[in-house]
């Protein structure tokens, strides 16, 4: 599953997380015995920081998951690829964090560089703030003459 938001709609407020079937996230964590204000605290850090080192329009890759069992097989980026290709033909960058160096990795294949990376107090670990640049025709000429290689 990939989750863009689209360039101007990229605020994410508590209402429209709410509308959007996070309310179901919420009650999951609570059921489970985990805190709430924990998740929410995480996010309002990802949000700030999200606001802070991407003040140019731009594609928000929210979400980006694949089952375990089929990772490894070109299917993350396969999902990236149509939003990635409208980005380019609109000249927009495209962001995204992550918590995960393997993923960092994942993302740098796929034309991301890192542009920020810190730790989020609400839960110690650490986040990487990554923005892909639009590329022109002949850069996407010349990484697709690399990938069938």
């Amino acid at each position: 599953m990939a989750c863009w938001l689209a360039p101007g709609k990229a605020d994410l407020t508590v209402g429209r997380m709410l509308r959007a079937g996070w309310g179901m996230v919420w009650a999951l964590l609570r059921l489970r015995g985990q805190d709430s204000r924990r998740f929410l605290a995480v996010y309002g850090h990802i949000e700030e920081a999200h606001k802070r080192v991407m003040v140019r329009p731009h594609w928000y890759l929210w979400v980006l998951g694949v089952d375990p069992i089929h990772q490894g097989q070109g299917i993350g980026g396969r999902l990236m690829q149509p939003i990635l290709a409208q980005a380019d033909a609109t000249g927009l960058p495209c962001y995204l964090q992550t918590q995960t160096e393997a993923n960092v990795a994942f993302y740098q294949r796929h034309g991301f560089a890192i542009i920020a990376h810190e730790p989020v107090s609400a839960h110690g670990g650490p986040l990487w703030y990554m923005v892909r640049e639009p590329r022109s025709v002949a850069q996407q000429e010349w990484s697709s003459s690399l990938a069938t290689r």
